[in-house]
């Protein structure tokens, strides 16, 4: 429970499904309820959804209420609710009636206020609802331009490696997303996090990031400072190469056409950079890493690219009896190449 939501926030949940039965929602638990929301993890999007639903009761439907709760009026709409409390809008984005998350996301009109919000817009995006999904492709377009953009960013770093997963949403609901990452403060902030974040699929993000022509002239201060080696040794392999390769998507793979047999496979394109770097230098900086995926990335752009630059291949010398085993079988390759080589 705690690694998807919050014990504050759940508690807060309970708290307002209590309130609710009783008719009666104080302003201040109203606010508490969606500053506690704001406050969640962007990545636990698709696993939160139904536990917020389900905790405060945002059921499809409602019971009939009884006569006597018609006669006085002690039982008020999900429906009624909304239209009161402006604070409701975006707790009841993850009710479990289309009608309401639809008239929730079109009360929506200033900027976000967090990336987990912003990424339960994204989710919205992607409803099985068609008319949900109108509703919040208007919602994003009318209120993602003013959202600042390290709370857009944020939201890519914590949920871009999921977006693949995310198959209800057309070009049109994912375009909404993506005009965001040409903006020029959105760019900056996720350089900054992809260089000093140590949590996070941070490596799974570049790669996503890969598609995407403005991160070129990163790479090389990416390649450099990153915190986390395994996105260190990503921006090095792209440097290395001198193309950024990610997925797009999956293809069929036939192994065996006259029987049927088949199977999925990721679609990997591949681009050239738009920069021009020094692959050599980058070899070189690369086998000196104090991380072994880097040395590796370094090794490997060696195999590719360098089998017949002496002074790369004496670089590989000192990492005979490199504590990876990985480093130390592409050393031995290329030692053994050398020799055959000369």
């Amino acid at each position: 429970m705690s690694k998807v939501l919050t014990a504050r926030f759940h508690s807060t949940l309970t708290e307002y499904k209590e309130a609710r039965r009783n008719n009666r929602l104080p302003h201040e638990l109203l606010v508490r309820l969606t500053k506690e929301l704001e406050a969640q993890t962007p990545s636990h999007i698709a696993q939160s959804e139904g536990l917020i639903a389900n905790t405060a009761e945002l059921f499809y439907w409602e019971p009939k209420p009884s006569l006597i709760a018609r006669i006085f009026k002690s039982r008020i709409s999900d429906r009624t609710l909304l239209a009161e409390n402006e604070e409701l809008k975006s707790l009841f984005i993850f009710h479990k009636n289309g009608f309401l998350r639809e008239v929730a996301l079109d009360q929506i009109s200033g900027p976000i206020s967090s990336p987990y919000l912003v990424a339960a817009l994204a989710w919205r995006l992607n409803d099985w609802v068609a008319e949900v999904r109108e509703s919040a492709t208007r919602c994003a377009e009318r209120c993602l331009p003013k959202t600042d953009g390290q709370v857009i960013a944020n939201f890519f770093l914590d949920t871009v490696h999921q977006h693949k997963s995310w198959r209800r949403w057309t070009e049109k609901q994912t375009a909404v997303l993506e005009a965001q990452l040409q903006r020029e403060d959105v760019i900056q902030c996720i350089v900054h996090g992809l260089n000093n974040r140590t949590t996070g699929a941070l490596p799974s993000s570049l790669a996503h990031f890969l598609k995407y022509a403005w991160i070129d002239p990163y790479l090389e201060s990416i390649a450099q400072v990153a915190k986390v080696p395994g996105v260190r040794a990503i921006a090095l392999s792209s440097l290395i190469s001198a193309h950024a390769k990610f997925r797009d998507g999956y293809r069929l793979r036939w192994i065996d056409k006259p029987l049927g047999l088949s199977r999925r496979e990721p679609n990997i394109i591949k681009r050239p950079l738009t920069t021009k770097s020094n692959w050599e230098s980058s070899i070189v900086r690369g086998v000196t890493d104090g991380s072994s995926i880097v040395r590796r990335a370094a090794i490997q752009g060696i195999i590719d690219r360098g089998l017949d630059n002496r002074e790369l291949v004496n670089l590989t010398e000192n990492l005979v009896d490199d504590r990876s085993a990985a480093v130390r079988s592409r050393v031995s390759f290329i030692l053994k190449k050398s020799k055959q080589l000369s």
